[in-house]
């Protein structure tokens, strides 16, 4: 059976992560920085969730 998560859905997440973030430090609007903020927060714990599954499925 193939494993739910990839590395292919673990850099995702990283880089979704890192594009929120960075939008976030652009934005003015301190609601929408707070927004963007969460959600790249969001996806660092899914990425780092998905790191952990396939680190368990490597060993």
């Amino acid at each position: 059976m193939d494993s739910p998560v990839t590395v292919r859905n673990f850099l995702a997440d990283i880089e979704t992560a890192r594009q929120a973030l960075a939008e976030a430090l652009r934005e003015a609007d301190p609601e929408r920085q707070r927004n963007l903020a969460l959600v790249a927060q969001a996806a660092g714990q899914i990425a780092h969730a998905e790191a952990v599954w396939l680190r368990g499925t490597i060993s």
